[in-house]
């Protein structure tokens, strides 16, 4: 039974076992008021909806692969619980499955053998030259009705791994060095494409990170270090000083000796497939990838639920998932951890034809929801990023209609959320939701600018120009944003809480921006000044914004909004809090308003009193807040942050919460969350 305020089982997955939700609701409606009676009645439909969804994994075959054997043309075995076949990647391409085919992964780690840039190992519709290998390739065709699934065994731990089966040998350099270790039988082609770790803990860890350095090989090395004098050659020096012969070694690659894609699907015959965690029970962890979940070609219709993709990239680059050019491509219940790039990029191709790196791909309906996404950016952190992209949770590029819904975004270098486009003309990310986030402890302080982007919670710049801008229409709404530099400040990042940037680019418009709560942001909570097209603002309540060293006395500290003073924004019933009545809260073209006149020269209907959050980092409203019943019931969301229904009195509360941190929450179902299956 499910006790305390009526929270939904596992907040924020809505995707979970009916009987959970049987449970929750014996005891809500128990204590439901007449009011709550049409929630209930959401939830009863919601538990059709899912044994429905529930039903339809069984209508085909099952079948049973083990970790038994790394080696990829290795047949073995008859696909039965008894006797599973022993090699995941022969298993997926040398047999065929029909919609409906439940796929079951039996406990182990799961990697291939390689053989550096020779033929070999496991690289279905590739070059087959040690440039594309993957562990698990999703070459298979379900339908919408019945989905392919691939899943772990129930109680099973299963690990898929981009790290080379090959054993590796490693020799002390001795003399002066003696805990520094060679490996010399491993081919990864050039230098900056490897990142190692070592000893994972268990599913959601990375284990312990190795930063490259460029001092040679032997000598030179402090502990905690590693290097790549050569392709042929990696050195390391453990933390401990310890022998890495005792010791899991993580050595993951672009190419050569190592699966860059440990999960992989790239043509638009990769559709209707859902890799998930078993509902029964056990764990399904990606790891060791350059980018370890990796969609191209094309592919649509893809679920990853309840995935753990953990220590990703290498020491230049790389993405927990990206869909480079794929449609429909959902991730939900998962983490993303440790990734030295992006977390979760739905890519959308390169950064434009005019660059020589890639053209863009319009792509549509991604989504990402009711996950954690941290610690991006570790390429940055390690000094060893070659790129300017990095530190992003998640990226939104080139992807129309795509959602970020009430994940846990945190401790990533730069942003939180960024929706972006590549240069190519006519590419588009518009129609983006960004609902019900909790984006905190982000903005590090980077000495070379961590890439030269703007460090923000939520940023929206577009890099080419459109007709009316090309991110248009984005809804930024119920996301709590608090805390927004999480290493030290000395005034070189500055991280917004949220900013709408034009790039340089025509200026976007449709930018709704509702029912956020921030608290703690370094610089302005919200940021125009760089896009003049109209945005609407509304029942937002910010507080302690702009307390960094970008405040000053001239500019106004406190600073709750920046905008250009000639562009007639739409905006009411926010809450522009500062500690005090003569703090400067907005700023107009360096015009600036106090606190105490915010009402009567900016906004008649601001709701000037503090909110009374329940704590810095719990932005719920206290019992009795004047932010409650206070907001406008225009661009009000029917749901809240953690999915209850608005409004619950009268009118609908301001920030992203609706009723108080203290009192007894009404049940509420997520009504604009997008599935995909």
């Amino acid at each position: 039974m499910v006790t305390g305020n009526h929270q939904p089982p596992s907040q924020g997955a809505w995707i979970l076992q009916p009987e959970e939700y049987t449970d929750y609701i014996d005891e809500a409606l128990h204590e439901m008021t007449r009011k709550q009676a049409c929630t209930a009645l959401r939830y009863i439909a919601l538990l059709g909806l899912l044994t429905a969804i529930d039903a339809r994994y069984a209508a085909g075959a099952t079948y049973y692969v083990s970790a038994a054997s790394p080696d990829p043309a290795n047949v073995g075995g008859a696909g039965t619980a008894a006797n599973p076949w022993v090699n995941l990647c022969n298993a997926l391409t040398t047999h065929t499955f029909s919609p409906g085919d439940v796929i079951v992964l039996m406990a182990g780690r799961y990697r291939i053998t390689t053989n550096g840039f020779n033929a070999g190992g496991c690289h279905p519709e590739g070059s087959g030259n040690g440039a594309d290998m993957t562990v698990l390739p999703l070459t298979q065709t379900g339908t919408a009705a019945n989905p392919i699934v691939i899943q772990n065994n129930a109680g099973d731990n299963v690990v898929i791994d981009g790290t080379t089966a090959n054993a590796v040998t490693w020799t002390s350099c001795g003399g002066n060095n003696p805990e520094v270790y060679r490996a010399t039988n491993l081919n990864f082609g050039s230098l900056r494409t490897t990142q190692v770790r070592y000893d994972q803990s268990g599913p959601t860890d990375a284990g312990t990170r190795l930063t490259w350095t460029g001092n040679g090989s032997c000598s030179g090395l402090a502990r905690g270090q590693f290097s790549t004098p050569s392709g042929r050659e990696i050195n390391v020096r453990l933390a401990d000083g310890s022998n890495p012969s005792n010791h899991m070694m993580l050595i993951s690659g672009q190419q050569g000796d190592a699966a860059p894609y440990p999960i992989r699907a790239i043509s638009s015959r990769d559709s209707y497939v859902t890799v998930r965690r078993n509902p029964a029970g056990g764990s399904f962890t990606v790891t060791s990838g350059y980018h370890c979940i990796y969609v191209d070609g094309g592919a649509h219709h893809l679920v990853f639920d309840g995935i753990n993709v953990v220590g990703c990239g290498d020491s230049d680059y790389g993405n927990g998932v990206r869909v480079y050019n794929g449609t429909s491509v959902t991730f939900r219940n998962g983490l993303v951890s440790d990734a030295m790039a992006e977390g979760v990029a739905f890519y959308g191709g390169g950064p434009g034809c005019n660059t020589g790196n890639g053209c863009g791909f319009q792509t549509s309906n991604n989504v990402i929801g009711s996950s954690e996404i941290r610690n991006t950016g570790q390429a940055y952190l390690d000094g060893g990023g070659l790129n300017s992209n990095l530190g992003m949770g998640v990226i939104v590029k080139n992807c129309n209609n795509c959602t970020v819904s009430r994940n846990n975004i945190h401790h990533n270098v730069a942003i939180g959320i960024i929706v972006t486009t590549a240069q190519d003309a006519n590419i588009t990310s518009n129609g983006t939701i960004i609902d019900g986030n909790t984006i905190h402890d982000y903005g590090y302080e980077c000495s070379n600018g961590c890439g030269g982007r703007t460090a923000a919670g939520i940023l929206v710049v577009p890099q080419n120009s459109c007709s009316g801008g090309c991110t248009q229409n984005t809804l930024i709404q119920n996301n709590m944003i608090y805390n927004s530099e999480f290493q030290g400040h000395n005034g070189s990042e500055n991280p917004y809480g949220i900013t709408l940037d034009n790039g340089n680019q025509t200026d976007f418009v449709g930018t709704v921006i509702a029912n956020n709560s921030f608290n703690n942001i370094v610089n302005t909570c919200l940021d125009f000044v760089y896009n003049r097209a109209v945005a609407t603002f509304r029942n937002n309540v910010m507080t302690n914004c702009s307390t960094g060293s970008v405040a000053s006395a001239s500019w106004g500290a406190h600073v709750a909004v920046d905008a250009d003073g000639s562009t007639p924004h739409v905006h009411s019933n926010n809450t522009y809090w500062t500690p005090n009545s003569s703090d400067v809260a907005v700023t107009l073209n360096g015009a600036t308003t106090t606190r105490a006149n915010v009402v009567s020269k900016y906004e008649a209907s601001a709701v000037q009193v503090d909110p009374n959050y329940v704590g810095a980092t719990t932005l719920k409203l206290q019992v009795g807040s004047a932010l409650i019943d206070a907001g406008t019931p225009t661009n009000c969301p029917s749901a809240d942050h953690e999915g209850s229904p608005r409004p619950m009195g009268l009118r609908c509360d301001i920030g992203a919460y609706e009723g108080t941190g203290a009192g007894a929450a009404t049940p509420g179902v997520p009504l604009n969350l997008r599935i995909n299956p």
